[in-house]
């Protein structure tokens, strides 16, 4: 069973689903967010899923925003959006079964961070970066975005990621534990799939449970989940 949602395409392999991003460089606006909580809501609809994974094609998972489109709107549209952004973002980290992104290339900005909201991370050993590049584009953080970027990556590693916008490879990635395991990318699914059956192996999980517990280790982060106008300069 699979159904497409605009440039996002939901499968279903036994217990695990599958969500292709299939929108090129998958740049984040309005439209991408939609299609993603459309395919979201599908998984969370299919009471067999167990495990989540996301996946790119190509070259990209996730450029980031689409900031042509950005740059056009409103202060108000531009506040909207960011609300409708971190939305997504809780929605993913508070996901109700475990999260897989697989990196197939790269993930830069909003992407990254997308991709930070999974549970676990895999990546492409060959090819595609990590990289927060908002310095290089004269953009600074809303707070709801720093604090998720601290939380998930390592204090020792803040300023090199955060403020001065490093590249991080598979490799480099992984020894900073921002990933979990690499591989080439014929085996970047299975790999991918084999770290879901690992976690589900340890037992049944409720899914309300897991939300729950998601919800309760990233209070503190959630709940500072406030849009400013400082968006006026984007």
């Amino acid at each position: 069973m699979a159904e497409r949602h605009g440039k996002v395409f939901v499968e279903f392999k036994d217990d695990i689903a599958i969500i292709r991003l299939i929108g090129g460089e998958n740049r984040v606006d309005p439209v991408f967010i939609n299609a993603f909580n459309n395919a979201l809501k599908q998984v969370e609809g299919n009471v067999r899923v167990k495990a989540l994974i996301t996946i790119g094609e190509g070259k990209f998972y996730s450029n980031g925003l689409n900031l042509r489109w950005l740059s056009a709107q409103s202060l108000g549209a531009k506040l909207d959006f960011f609300t409708l952004l971190n939305k997504l973002f809780v929605r993913l980290l508070t996901f109700p079964m475990p999260t897989f992104a697989a990196i197939n290339g790269h993930a830069f900005a909003a992407g990254m961070m997308i991709a930070l909201c999974h549970d676990y991370r895999v990546m492409r050993q060959d090819r595609g970066w990590m990289c927060m590049n908002e310095v290089f584009n004269g953009m600074t953080f809303q707070v709801f975005m720093l604090n998720l970027l601290k939380t998930k990556i390592a204090s020792k590693d803040h300023l090199n990621a955060i403020v001065f916008g490093h590249r991080y490879t598979a490799d480099d990635a992984k020894a900073i534990e921002v990933v979990h395991a690499i591989s080439d990318m014929s085996t970047l699914e299975s790999t991918a799939c084999s770290l879901a059956k690992k976690i589900l192996s340890r037992g049944d999980m409720d899914r309300a449970v897991v939300k729950r517990l998601k919800e309760n280790l990233y209070t503190d982060l959630i709940s500072n989940n406030v849009v400013t106008n400082s968006l006026a300069k984007l």
